[in-house]
């Protein structure tokens, strides 16, 4: 082939624009997040933490409430008693899950506490 006959495509200056964009998103380095961005984040994981083990704790419980019950219905006779204690071990299992909830969230928003303070400091005096 000649050298004469090459090929030659010249992109938009919308398809510049895009393409710079693109290119910008992975070759810039990620900025360090304001406080009030840290604030967010700290405060949402005060919250889910504890939501998670509450949930965690709730799941485990009513699993043992329905091993209780299934020991009832299922096997009957003998397992009655066996049942029944495992379902009311399971039920208490499941009433602890809020008091959890509420420990994790005091425990946690205390030990986040003195950022979130600081942090906020900081917005203040800009």
């Amino acid at each position: 082939m000649n050298e004469n006959n090459k090929f030659i495509y010249s992109y938009s200056s919308q398809e510049k624009e895009e393409a710079e964009k693109i290119r910008k998103k992975y070759t810039e380095m990620p900025k360090e997040p304001s406080p009030l961005e840290q604030m967010r984040k700290l405060d949402k994981s005060v919250n889910s933490t504890a939501t998670a083990v509450s949930i965690i704790v709730g799941i485990i419980g009513a699993l043992i409430f329905g091993a209780g019950f299934s020991l009832i219905l299922v096997w009957g006779g003998k397992s009655v008693a066996a049942g029944i204690i495992t379902g009311i071990i399971g039920a208490i299992i499941v009433a602890v899950a809020y008091p959890t909830y509420l420990w994790c969230f005091k425990k946690k928003k205390s030990k986040i506490a003195p950022k979130i303070t600081e942090l906020g400091n900081q917005i203040s005096k800009m």
